[in-house]
């Protein structure tokens, strides 16, 4: 231990700098660690429908309270990465990098928001699946699913470049402006389609651009709810039972 404290002692320049070189490594192994496995950030905006039905049977109207098209069909939410929705959405837009159609389709994601009633169905379906129900489960199953007049559409950052691997991410302002962008050109693209049909108002848009606030998904925060709730159900009694110090709450409080 002598001979390595003065070799130490004698040699304390090229330690030092054998130190130094240690540590600049391993600090440029951690950043570009966290460069490669961080993961990519996303907004996301909800989409309320905002137009009227009519029957063609009836003659009578009423305010879309579903995924149903101006035309009584089904809305194709495919169209939101369509070719011609995106490219219009990308016209005149100044981005620091330039985004291909396909990259951008790729990180776009579309959430349907179910009713509460099919909510509960799909609960029953996965209890029954549980207790190996097999019979009414099939009959729970084979009810279609219902869904309201709104929708999620997330816009992931982490766009890949054209003919290579590499893979580069927008300011966060950006992909704001861009999701913006990619909405309110679909909902251009659902008034040229839609032009004969009975509209709102000010025969201007489709979907409510007015409130496209960027938040949360709601299937996200469902899931969240629904997690949090079973692991405070998961904790012993005596857990449960202790009251908060703070806000003179428990567990159950919070769980009721």
């Amino acid at each position: 231990m002598r001979r390595v404290l003065r070799c130490i002692a004698e040699h304390r320049a090229v330690w030092t700098r054998v130190l130094v070189l240690c540590l600049a490594a391993g600090f440029s192994a951690a950043l570009l660690c966290f460069q490669l496995t961080r993961p990519y950030t996303a907004v996301s905006s909800v989409v309320t429908l905002d137009y009227d039905i009519r029957d063609a049977s009836t003659g009578s109207t009423r305010h879309v309270r579903d995924l149903t098209a101006p035309d009584g069909s089904t809305l194709d939410l495919s169209e939101i990465t369509s070719s011609y929705v995106l490219q219009e959405a990308l016209e005149g837009l100044q981005l620091s990098r330039p985004v291909s159609l396909a990259s951008l389709r790729d990180q776009i994601r579309i959430d349907r928001i179910l009713t509460k009633e099919s909510r509960r169905q799909q609960e029953l379906a996965s209890d029954m699946l549980e207790d190996k129900n097999a019979s009414a489960y099939s009959e729970v199953k084979g009810i279609p699913l219902t869904y309201v007049n709104h929708f999620v559409v997330t816009l992931t950052n982490g766009f890949a470049e054209e003919g290579s691997g590499t893979v580069y991410q927008l300011q966060e302002d950006e992909l704001c402006r861009l999701l913006d962008r990619i909405l309110d050109s679909y909902n251009d693209f659902l008034v040229r389609t839609y032009v004969d049909r009975k509209l709102p108002a000010d025969e201007f848009s489709c979907i409510d651009t007015v409130n496209l606030d960027l938040m949360e998904s709601l299937d996200q925060l469902q899931e969240a709810a629904a997690g949090l709730y079973s692991y405070c159900a998961g904790q012993p009694r005596n857990v449960r039972r202790y009251r908060s110090w703070r806000t003179g709450l428990t567990l159950n409080d919070l769980m009721r």
